[in-house]
């Protein structure tokens, strides 16, 4: 496949600056002995936002991983960062010639100190990363027709990786790499990357010729696919390979995975139960009947005990089963919004679940034992 050449130029436009706050310490991680307790422990109202957020009327955000900050995007396109209480950390707009792009995904370091974003723009697209509070970042310019879907850090937070749709529909779509060009500007943040060459390669979850289906929201650098025949793959996006592959009787409408990957909750096309399948045993375990109640937002906890469910039914609920007894536990109502939630995330530490919709953000947490 044939590489990408890349321009490089110091991060752009800052509006304005905030010293980045202390994260606070991580809350419990949500799981079948504290599922109870799971509440809103805050509620960040878009109007109330201080003036130099500016507008934010749209529920997408990006979460890091301990559930302390978010990047929320105002109505001129404006990324801002925010820790869990809705103090503005940082304002930073993504300009080319006199136009604010609009991203169209962003994700933080594994410690939150750093978020990188993704915009598109007619033939060409940029990835931009900061850390947050400073002036420091890079941006990264890449002239092309392709188009960039997602974008994830590695597990050093020191590369950047894009799964990429061709502009060509005669080539594959494909996965690659991004390295910062400045070397000093990681040492000057206590992060050292080794000289590497950049790695592209196809996208295995998109080349699959046997695929009929890709789950959604499942974060990067996993993927989920299906064939017609139900037989469910797991793939790593870094190395195109399956790591996983399982018979199910029926097609999944939608799932989610643990933060490890290992299990998958997930119900049938017809919602008419719940499941939760191990990756690594096989086993698919039916935890409760559905009904056919529609559920569209589906989260599992990280040591897989419990599903969580969200606008269960259209409803501005928050419900959890006990995947041990099937049992159905009703937490409550979200906050109040104009619409339906536009997203919702499970922190990867599992402990912040977080509820985006046109007025705000609603963050569920199991309070700290005093």
């Amino acid at each position: 496949m044939k590489l990408k050449r890349f321009s490089w130029i110091f991060l752009i436009a800052l509006l304005t600056i905030f010293p980045a706050a202390a994260q606070d310490s991580s809350a419990p991680v949500i799981d079948a002995t504290n599922i109870r307790q799971l509440q809103s422990i805050a509620q960040i109202n878009f109007a109330d936002l201080s003036e130099e957020a500016g507008v934010v009327d749209k529920g997408w955000f990006a979460l890091s991983a301990n559930g302390n900050r978010l990047v929320v995007m105002n109505r001129q396109n404006v990324l801002v960062t925010l820790n869990n209480m809705g103090q503005v950390l940082d304002v930073i707009a993504v300009i080319s010639g006199k136009i604010r792009l609009s991203s169209i995904d962003a994700v933080f370091s594994s410690d939150g100190e750093l978020h990188a974003s993704l915009q598109v723009e007619n033939g060409k697209y940029q990835v931009n990363w900061r850390w947050i509070g400073n002036n420091l970042g890079e941006q990264h310019i890449v002239d092309s027709l392709d188009v960039p879907i997602r974008l994830w850090f590695d597990d050093v937070d020191t590369k950047i990786w894009l799964e990429i749709l061709s502009g060509d529909s005669t080539e594959m779509a494909y996965v690659t790499q991004i390295i910062p060009s400045s070397m000093e500007l990681y040492s000057s943040m206590g992060r050292e990357i080794a000289n590497a060459d950049v790695i592209t390669l196809p996208s295995g979850p998109e080349n699959d010729p046997d695929s009929f289906m890709r789950i959604g929201r499942i974060d990067p650098p996993r993927a989920i696919t299906a064939t017609k025949e139900a037989l469910l793959k797991l793939w790593n996006l870094e190395t195109g390979e399956v790591t996983a592959a399982v018979q199910l009787d029926s097609l999944p409408a939608a799932g989610q995975v643990n933060s490890d990957g290992s299990s998958f909750a997930w119900v049938d096309q017809k919602f008419a139960s719940l499941h939760l399948l191990n990756f690594e045993t096989g086993e698919d375990q039916v935890i409760a009947p559905l009904g056919g109640t529609y559920i569209p937002f589906l989260l599992l906890s990280a040591k897989s005990d419990v599903i969580i469910g969200v606008n269960v039914g259209l409803e501005p609920d928050v419900v959890a089963w006990d995947i041990s007894t099937g049992e159905r536990i009703d937490l409550g109502k979200y906050r109040t919004c104009n619409r339906q939630p536009d997203l919702v995330r499970l922190s990867k530490d599992g402990s912040t679940l977080v509820i985006g919709c046109d007025s705000g953000l609603d963050i569920w947490r199991v309070p700290e034992t005093p």
